[in-house]
């Protein structure tokens, strides 16, 4: 498959009252055309931070691109003006916000809120687009993600939808210019079961029709088992973990990994066994350690993992583990490898 994105040693930083927040340090991602790639982790691990770095949505001194390079279609978007970016965004990369009660405009229509997306970047076939044609294409839409009688939710108002119908436009505007890649931030968050299980078929079913590659952004790994082939571990603005679904879920080598696993209700558990929390809380971003980021709230920690950041040991092209329990001569035997026994 070709790759459609490549992130390669991404560094993002921001500047605050109490100085430099290392939000990215070095994410290596990649995305072949047709995928989907699930990034998961706690809140604060970077995972949101990577996808508006990739639509390039900070404005210009809220944040310091330090290093590394996003590569779309092996064009670097960070060498790219705005005035090309914003040819880029909505046309041929599209964003799902997390809050779509906070995204949509709750003064306008929803069904003007589409049509301004179709007549802003017009059609991959045309550029020009009327507003009649603009109309059809957001009734189109409507209809495709779901929503009974569109003609009249056209008229409504956000707070007029439920949330998962107003998910649900916010899929039918960032899908509107047929794009190639669709980053889905949270986008099940407040909804109920049913819901969350419509949304992700309406993802995939969409994904299906228009060979569209997604990027889910998420910290529900029910979400990660139902959509993505791939997923990406972030921990401390690093990716410390990265394969596909089953050897994240069945064969997971990073110790956050197995945190994140253990405080997940699981079928093939006794019912009256506790969940298992991570101890501890996230790193601090500003003028964080030089070591491991989950050094301090790992089981394993050897004075290795507090001196310098693991480098990725990798095991074949999409599997790669940033550890130093796999580093040559450790001596740690974690009991995670009986548990985790085809690692």
């Amino acid at each position: 498959m070709p790759k459609l994105l490549e992130l390669e040693d991404l560094r993002v930083s921001f500047h605050t009252y109490a100085g430099e927040a290392q939000a990215l340090r070095g994410v290596n991602l990649t995305l072949d055309a047709g995928d989907t790639l699930a990034i998961v982790g706690e809140s604060g691990c970077g995972k949101t931070v990577t996808a508006q770095s990739v639509m390039r949505l900070y404005p210009k001194g809220a944040a310091d691109y330090k290093g590394g390079s996003i590569r779309y279609k092996g064009e670097d978007l960070l060498t790219l003006s705005e005035r090309q970016m914003r040819r880029i965004r909505g046309r041929e990369i599209s964003m799902v916000f997390q809050d779509p009660m906070t995204s949509l405009n709750p003064t306008v229509p929803v069904g003007k809120q589409i049509m301004e997306g179709v007549l802003k970047n017009g059609s991959r076939e045309s550029k020009r687009v009327t507003r009649r044609d603009a109309r059809l294409r957001a009734l189109e839409l409507l209809e495709g993600v779901g929503i009974a009688d569109p003609e009249t939710r056209m008229g409504q108002y956000p707070h007029n939808l439920s949330g998962g119908m107003r998910q649900r436009v916010m899929i039918a505007i960032a899908m509107s210019c047929s794009p190639d890649l669709l980053i889905a931030d949270e986008p099940t968050t407040a909804l109920d079961v049913t819901v969350q299980a419509q949304i992700l078929e309406l993802m995939k079913s969409l994904q299906s029709r228009g060979n569209t590659s997604i990027i889910v952004i998420t910290h529900n790994m029910g979400v990660v088992a139902n959509i993505a082939r791939k997923v990406a571990v972030m921990y401390g603005g690093v990716v410390v973990e990265r394969g596909t679904v089953e050897d994240i879920f069945f064969r997971p080598r990073h110790p956050y990994a197995w945190g994140l696993l253990r405080s997940v209700f699981r079928l093939n558990k006794p019912k009256d066994e506790p969940l298992t929390p991570i101890d501890g809380t996230p790193p601090e971003l500003i003028d964080p350690l030089p070591g491991c980021p989950f050094a301090e709230r790992c089981a394993y920690t050897m004075r290795v993992c507090a001196s310098g950041m693991p480098p990725e040991f990798a095991w074949g092209e999409a599997r790669a583990c940033r550890c130093w329990l796999y580093g040559p001569g450790c001596p740690v035997i974690p009991a995670e490898w009986e548990e985790y026994s085809h690692a």
